[in-house]
C-alpha cells in the first residue's frame, strides 16, 4: 500500500529469533528451511512461501528478529500500561522497537498490534513466567 500511494514511510518486519526463517529468507532472498521452536504461533513460520516472500524483499526497509522472552515481555507491557491483550506474534512489533530503541527514538513511528488469540493457558503460563520481574 505504501508504494502504491507513493509515500516515503519505512516498513519494518519483525521475526522471532526462535523461527529465523523469513527473516533469513529475505536476507538470502531465497526460500529457505530454519528450525521452529517459537511459542509465539503468529510467527510459526518453518518454511516461506514465494510470493509473500518476494513482496516482504521487495518492500520491507527493515527486519528485525527478537527473542521470544522479549516478545512475551510485549505482552505484558501492552496488557500491564495500554490494557491492550495482544497475542505473542502481535505484540512482536513492540518487543521489535524496544530492540531498536536507539534507531527510532525521536522519530514517529506506528506499530500494528494485532491479533488477541491468545488462550486463557498461554497468558497465564506467560505471566507466571514474568511474575517475578
Amino acid at each position: 500500500m505504501r508504494d502504491g500511494l507513493s509515500h516515503d514511510a519505512a516498513v519494518g518486519g519483525v521475526q522471532s529469533a526462535q523461527a529465523p526463517e523469513v527473516y533469513e529468507s529475505c536476507r538470502a532472498q531465497q526460500v529457505l528451511e530454519r528450525p521452529n521452536t517459537t511459542t509465539a504461533e503468529g510467527l510459526a513460520t518453518a518454511e516461506a512461501f514465494a510470493l509473500p516472500l518476494e513482496v516482504m524483499i521487495a518492500s520491507l526497509n527493515d527486519f528485525v528478529l527478537v527473542e521470544d522472552r522479549a516478545i512475551e515481555d510485549a505482552v505484558v507491557e501492552l496488557l500491564s500500561t495500554q490494557h491492550i491483550l495482544a497475542e505473542p506474534a502481535g505484540a512482536a512489533p513492540l518487543a521489535a522497537a524496544h530492540s531498536a530503541a536507539d534507531r527510532v527514538r525521536g522519530k514517529r513511528i506506528v506499530l500494528v498490534v494485532s491479533g488477541a488469540n491468545v488462550t486463557v493457558d498461554q497468558l497465564r503460563a506467560i505471566l507466571d513466567r514474568h511474575s517475578g520481574d
